[in-house]
């Protein structure tokens, strides 16, 4: 049963029914979303029935806390990202600039260089079994594109990681997606001739608010109710409705390149997929398919309804499984 009955069971094998009915998704594009933030914190230890104290009151604080943040912003709040990062991420996203030259940049910076090798030996990138020691093996191992998308994520992996014993694998999980989507919207965007290096960042800064929402909760939790468990739904829902202008905040706090930030505003604004430019698309389809295939790895959506999902989006299915196959 597709769901595990989170939804009811539509009519739709009815040989009455018609072609478009039948092909129609279960779900909402608003549970699609919650589900899939509900795999981000799954494996915690905690559920609903252990929740310590009055659950009720500790959620008032905290919607407290996110809706102080949207009306007075603090720039705190945001995960900081040093000019010098900036500049080189503007230097990779330039398609004309010499991979050599980005490659000598990185080895004048030891601890650059130091987070670049250990990244590159993770289960994210790791291409063999034998330990990447430099950044020239990188290069012979890899090849340069993958260089130039390794130094970005390496430049991005502190402000997309974030470790807490309130649900513990949230950090990992939210910066498997980030990635996942970034390869996707890369090759995506190669194959359509577009600027595959800005498509990657994009992927990589998308769910960003997600991360900042993530690290207010847990602040207010540690100084407010230390010890205590927030329900796992509060979680899914103040996300599910404040992620995006999060994210809002945060590019614009790095006044980073309009270029940059234009596809994830579009991406935000729900526009159909036919109306978006290319860049957008990239990252649309490469964000969607990226939270179908959680949804299904969890078992979640069966085949059928990952199917539907895609066709009520205008994606087709030969792309999915053709940008799956490359994670």
């Amino acid at each position: 049963m597709i769901f595990k009955s989170l939804f009811k069971k539509k009519e739709a094998n009815s040989p009455q029914v018609s072609e478009a009915k039948r092909r129609a998704p279960q779900a909402t594009a608003e549970e699609i979303s919650q589900l899939f933030i509900s795999t981000l914190l799954e494996q915690n230890v905690q559920n609903e029935h252990n929740s310590i104290g009055n659950t009720n009151e500790l959620d008032d604080k905290l919607v407290a806390k996110v809706m102080a943040e949207l009306t007075n912003f603090n720039p705190d709040t945001i995960p900081k990202i040093a000019n010098a990062s900036l500049e080189l991420m503007e230097a990779l996203i330039d398609e004309n600039v010499c991979s050599s030259k980005i490659v000598a940049t990185v080895k004048e910076d030891p601890v650059l260089l130091g987070k670049l090798l250990h990244l590159a030996n993770s289960a994210f990138y790791r291409c063999s079994k034998t330990e990447i020691e430099s950044i020239d093996d990188a290069v012979i191992m890899m090849g340069n594109d993958e260089i130039r998308k390794l130094v970005i994520s390496t430049l991005m992996v502190d402000n997309l990681k974030i470790n807490s014993v309130y649900f513990r694998f949230f950090g990992a999980n939210i910066w498997q997606h980030s990635h996942d989507v970034a390869t996707m919207a890369a090759l995506y965007a190669s194959s359509k001739g577009m600027n595959e290096f800005q498509a990657y960042l994009n992927g990589l800064l998308h769910d960003v608010g997600k991360l900042v929402i993530f690290k207010l909760l847990i602040d207010v939790l540690e100084t407010e109710a230390p010890g205590t468990y927030p329900s796992k739904s509060f979680f899914i829902d103040i996300m599910d409705r404040y992620s995006h202008k999060f994210t809002l905040m945060a590019l614009k706090e790095w006044a980073l390149n309009p270029d940059w930030i234009r596809p994830i505003l579009t991406y935000q604004s729900k526009v159909k997929l036919e109306s978006m430019d290319l860049n957008s698309q990239a990252l649309y389809i490469s964000n969607y398919c990226s939270e179908l295939t959680r949804l299904r790895q969890s078992k979640l959506i069966d085949d059928e309804e990952l199917s539907r999902q895609l066709y009520s989006k205008g994606i087709e299915l030969d792309i999915y499984k053709e940008l799956i196959n490359k994670l």
